[in-house]
């Protein structure tokens, strides 16, 4: 089926400029002083920071964060402290609040019309490219949005857009495009090695000695078992479905005919023509190319009425029509998984042996990579690097383009301490820089920056702009809104 059917399509959405439609989860680490969860967990002159968008911040900065040094498995707890994911995602929260208030000194508002208009343009909600009041309506109720609230925070996305607009409007003066382009000329082109203390740990060898002697202690194989009741519910196999399905959607509110058209196919199906009907019939778009295949699927996956269908069937079986807010669906079972609990047994030499890793000491295995990783990107030895890359999954950046202008923002590998420390005595090229944090080193290789990549280009000298007058913006608006956080999370 295709994503926007199944239940996470919610989780597209979050990934939108509206970041309203969620799917709950507990955030690692965040926990209430209460006994009930509040609405808010902070507010910024009159606009509350909603718990459901301080969930949603957490989750897209861990995700991109475990991408970029996990390898995109969950960071740990630790990881999450570490890395201030929790307040550098409630800040980012309080300065859009801050620029809401901006846009309500200049004067944005957002009419009826282009709240509406901008809701019907939202893909999520049509049906055959039509906007789909009655799939509006559903994909809120079931994520217990109400549209008033939808609507409400369409209205301040608007109004942060128009004010985003204004400062991204602001002329470029030829004096000020020199001055820019001038500060461009003086940039470096760098190779960027990322070492990861967390990937390079995992490299460690540990013997099978080493793991027998550690679980023979009763304190290490406590610390074990503890490990593997954290992590159980993740390493659970969980009951999963594998089907196909064959979707007739309701078209202008017209329930019986749509109903009527997925008896007519119901009654001559098979599993031998069950994909010929799927490339007669079904109305999902891509069903064809996927032969009306969802795949394997566990619960929680799919929309309600769907996955209680999908589980109680059998493999073989066709089912009856089913109704959902998306149309009638024939859903074909081809294949089941039991769920299968993870034991102990099986995972408690992985489990011993990531511990051990941890208590190792990599200083000396650490201070030789960073040797390795200089040396290389010194001589220019491509296969020496790509070679350390797969050895101590070291990440590699070739070719950065890098000015005074940039900041951690857009060099995501580098601090804005470490582009300070570049340019500290000017602009220096085929020099070597390492910098040591918590978390990671970096090496970097600076060369001259190629002249092609230095433009007066008056579109982007207009983002720079923009980018300046945002954040004077938010500075400003921090010095005369109320800006409080509530008492009920806790960043540990």
């Amino acid at each position: 089926m295709s994503d926007n059917f199944q239940k996470k399509t919610s989780s597209i959405l979050v990934n939108l400029i509206i970041g309203l439609i969620v799917i709950a989860f507990v955030v690692s680490g965040l926990t209430t002083f209460q006994g009930t969860t509040p609405d808010s967990v902070a507010k910024v002159g009159s606009y509350p920071v909603k718990l459901f968008e301080f969930e949603n911040e957490v989750q897209r900065q861990s995700q991109f964060m475990s991408n970029f040094i996990n390898g995109g498995k969950p960071l740990t707890s630790g990881q999450m402290k570490q890395f201030n994911v929790q307040q550098n995602a409630l800040q980012n929260l309080i300065n859009s609040k801050l620029i809401l208030t901006f846009a309500d000194e200049i004067g944005a508002t957002a009419s009826q019309d282009e709240i509406k208009n901008q809701i019907k343009s939202m893909k999520f909600f049509e049906t055959n490219g039509q906007f789909d009041i009655n799939k509006y309506k559903g994909l809120l109720a079931y994520n217990r949005i109400t549209p008033e609230q939808f609507e409400e925070d369409t209205e301040n996305q608007i109004k942060v857009q128009k004010a985003q607009a204004l400062l991204a409007s602001v002329p470029v003066s030829e004096t000020y495009a020199k001055e820019v382009a001038r500060i461009k000329s003086e940039g470096l082109s760098a190779d960027i090695m990322t070492i990861s203390k967390d990937s390079l740990r995992k490299t460690v060898d540990v013997s099978k000695k080493e793991i027998s002697e550690y679980l023979a202690n009763e304190t290490n194989a406590k610390r074990v078992e503890n490990l593997f009741a954290d992590r159980k519910a993740a390493l659970d196999t969980p009951e999963q479905v594998k089907a196909s399905h064959i979707l007739i959607e309701v078209k202008d509110g017209d329930d019986k005919k749509a109903f009527e058209k997925i008896q007519s196919i119901a009654k001559g199906l098979t599993v031998k023509n069950f994909v010929a009907n799927v490339n007669k019939f079904s109305e999902e778009p891509g069903a064809k190319d996927r032969k009306g295949s969802l795949g394997w699927f566990g619960r929680g996956r799919m929309v309600p009425e769907f996955e209680k269908v999908a589980f109680e069937m059998k493999p073989g079986q066709i089912s009856a029509p089913v109704k959902t807010q998306f149309g009638y669906h024939l859903i074909l079972v081809e294949d089941k998984k039991a769920a299968k609990p993870a034991t102990l047994a099986e995972h408690q030499t992985d489990l011993a042996k990531e511990l051990i890793q941890k208590e190792k000491d990599i200083s000396a295995l650490l201070e030789k990579v960073k040797t390795e990783v200089a040396s290389a990107l010194e001589k220019g030895n491509k296969k020496q690097l790509m070679a350390l890359e797969k050895e101590y999954a070291v990440n590699h950046e070739e070719k950065v383009a890098i000015t005074r202008l940039d900041s951690a923002n857009s060099i995501q590998s580098l601090s804005d301490e470490n582009l300070e420390a570049l340019f500290a005595n000017g602009v220096q090229t085929n020099k070597i820089y390492t910098f040591d944090s918590a978390s990671k080193v970096v090496v970097v290789k600076t060369a001259q920056m190629d002249k092609k990549e230095v433009k007066a280009d008056g579109e982007a000298l207009s983002r720079v702009l923009s980018r300046v007058l945002q954040q004077n913006a938010i500075k400003e608006q921090k010095e005369k809104v109320s800006v409080k956080i509530n008492g009920n999370i806790s960043f540990q």
